[in-house]
């Protein structure tokens, strides 16, 4: 009777816990780039980037509009480097429930610690050097791990990103999206040195010059 009893419990916390995977694949146009994220066949959402406004912003999207954002901080030093990136996540309401900040110090190629609406650390990622992974752990135990990224190139010279999300409950879902949006962006294989856009660059410059010329 113990033995059935300890097997139903372990089969009960295999699915508390299942995993589960996504791809994210990026679609260029002139003014925006779309992330859709797919699992298997199942769409799930669609992440937005225009150049419309001074700031990144990344959208979460889907058949009913945008329900969620991650919005980069303009005036900090992650506006010139992505390593350094730091994003705001807001839902639908613009409540600020989550935050994502790059990490000064690391021998990682990256390092990003993921903050709860209390600003509570409970996640922090790492990019391998040659910007083709990125592994999620769990802040307080870094040997537990959440997500893993992995970059696939597809013959004709497209690419995307395979994610396997391990525990599902340890990780907000839609700072997730916006996290692999971003990591789509900052580690672009043909473009994978440090640094973040262009477009990001001269927003700075110009949103500098305004306040100079109120001053």
């Amino acid at each position: 009777m113990k033995k059935i009893i300890a097997f139903l419990l372990l089969f009960s916390c295999s699915f508390a816990f299942a995993d589960y995977e996504y791809i994210i694949q990026p679609r260029s146009y002139w003014f925006a780039t779309h992330y859709d994220i797919y699992s298997g066949d199942e769409y799930i959402t669609t992440v937005e980037k225009d150049w419309f406004h001074l700031n990144t912003i990344w959208s979460l999207c889907n058949e009913k509009g945008e329900y969620a954002n991650g919005t980069a901080r303009l005036l900090s030093l992650g506006s010139l480097l992505n390593c350094k990136r730091e994003i705001d996540v807001y839902d639908y309401h613009k409540n600020h429930f989550g935050y994502i900040q790059g990490e000064f110090f690391t021998s990682a190629s990256g390092k990003f610690v993921f903050y709860d609406e209390y600003q509570h650390p409970y996640a922090v990622a790492f990019i391998d050097q040659g910007k083709s992974s990125v592994n999620i752990m769990d802040y307080h135990n870094q040997r537990v791990p959440i997500a893993i990224f992995r970059r696939t190139h597809v013959p004709g010279g497209d690419y995307y990103w395979n994610v396997k999300v391990v525990r599902e409950d340890m990780i907000d879902q839609r700072s997730l999206y916006v996290f692999s949006a971003f990591i789509t962006d900052a580690c672009w294989p043909y473009n994978t040195q440090e640094g973040s856009t262009f477009w990001d660059t001269l927003n700075l410059i110009l949103i500098l010059d305004r306040l100079q010329q109120d001053d």
